[in-house]
């Protein structure tokens, strides 16, 4: 069996769980379930699915597990030190298309599918190439196919000796799939055995994202300070210390920041969005405005124009402009129902406090996401469930969120002797 007969034609990634459809084909489970709840016609075929039942492949499963079981066996044998084979150089005729696959990323001048499909071509074919095995868990990391993610950063390890990096990604991975716990353990023990200086030597940005993922900001923020004084023209580094500083709340500074740092990087969105925030909470929001306009207009990734587009008409007070914001992502939404502009409208009515609209795009959302996993649609939520006097289930929603995110337990559990009160007070005759 080749490599291409164990990767799902709709992602082209490896499978992780192959399902059987009607057309004879299989398909990643994730994908072909988003697939058919909005077409009913074979990906591969075209033709009318007669039946949208699914079923497990267990014989293709059974070769996955022989195939993870060798990829794994090859992650933790050790090869010699001058072994040949211990790196893959990126051939010219791939560097082009790996290159071309990272700038969409960092730009977000492509849909993220497509991002992840690019740069599995590049990998199915060069899996011993650190660069491109490193940036390939990244994006899976970001587009939350973590179980995927952890598996390529596991394989990093025997390819390039004196890094930290996949034990750091690793870290970020185990903390935003939810194990925040497990991440801050593992972070514990891996730093506990190097000096602050030798990360100097290894990629500091990957140790200050681990931190911040388990919630260390003042650490993270004196390490990336520390290595700016000794590499001040990084310009990734710098980008991380903006961020660093909205978390921080030094909105001034992050402004004056990224106006300097924009000047080289234009197109740098994550930083844009940045600078508006932080104008945003110092009350400028006119400015803010104009950035997130500014972002709507020239990235071409839906999600993040439907972001751009939600943020500007929250920080409007122009009805008029609401209501064409609102046309604009309700447009987006019928171009392709799979991005996440029914969010961006759930959250907008709701800002709103247009309750029984928000609750209808709220329905909408729960065909894509599970919505008690999301702590953004799950806030959205319990806003129409106090709105709605269902404070039982308000409380229940409440809980869930303080379990997603612990570090904000406090103000969960203070919002829910709110709505406890609430309850006293509606059950008094």
């Amino acid at each position: 069996m080749s490599l291409s007969e164990i990767q799902c034609p709709i992602s082209r990634e490896v499978f992780l769980h192959p399902l059987l459809c009607e057309d004879g084909f299989s398909y990643e489970e994730s994908f072909i379930t988003r697939w058919i709840t909005r077409n009913k016609r074979s990906p591969m075929l075209g033709s009318i699915l007669q039946s949208t039942q699914l079923r497990e492949n267990r014989s293709l499963c059974a070769f996955i597990d022989v195939y993870k079981g060798m990829m794994d066996r090859l992650s933790t044998r050790r090869l010699p030190v001058k072994s040949e084979t211990k790196e893959v150089g990126l051939p010219d005729a791939l560097k082009l298309k790996f290159d071309t696959a990272l700038g969409h990323y960092y730009k977000s001048t492509l849909e993220l599918d497509e991002c992840c499909k690019l740069m599995a071509d590049v990998y199915n074919l060069v899996p011993l190439n650190f660069d491109v095995a490193i940036n390939y868990g990244n994006i899976l990391r970001f587009s939350t196919r973590f179980d995927k993610a952890l598996l390529i950063i596991k394989t990093l390890k025997h390819i390039r000796s004196g890094t930290l990096i996949p034990k750091y990604m690793k870290v970020r991975i185990l903390a935003e799939s939810g194990k925040k716990d497990q991440a801050a353990v593992y972070l514990k023990n891996v730093a506990g055995k190097y000096r602050i200086e030798d990360h100097l030597l290894i990629d500091i940005r990957f140790m200050s994202y681990s931190l911040l993922s388990t919630g260390n900001r003042d650490l993270a923020f004196k390490i990336v300070s520390t290595y700016l004084k000794v590499v001040p023209n990084d310009t990734r580094a710098v980008s991380h210390f903006i961020y660093i500083n909205l978390l921080k709340e030094n909105y001034e500074f992050v402004i004056e920041a990224a106006e300097e740092y924009l000047k080289t990087n234009p197109d740098d969105i994550s930083i844009l969005f940045h600078q508006a925030k932080a104008f945003t909470r110092i009350s400028q929001k006119k400015k803010a405005v104009e950035i997130y306009v500014q972002i709507s207009k020239f990235s071409v990734d839906k999600s993040v124009k439907a972001k751009a587009l939600y943020e500007a008409a929250v920080n409007r007070d122009n009805n008029a402009e609401f209501a064409q914001v609102v046309q604009e992502l309700e447009e987006s939404y019928n171009l392709d129902p799979k991005e996440e502009a029914d969010g961006y409208l759930a959250a907008l009515y709701a800002d709103k406090k247009m309750y029984a609209e928000a609750e209808h795009w709220m329905n909408v959302c729960a065909n894509r996401v599970n919505i008690m996993d999301d702590s953004v649609y799950l806030g959205i939520r319990v806003q129409i469930e106090e709105h709605k006097g269902q404070y039982d289930m308000a409380v229940s929603s409440y809980i869930r969120l303080a379990e997603i995110d612990g570090a904000n337990s406090i103000y969960y559990n203070n919002k829910i002797d709110n709505i406890l009160q609430k309850m006293n007070q509606s059950n008094k005759p």
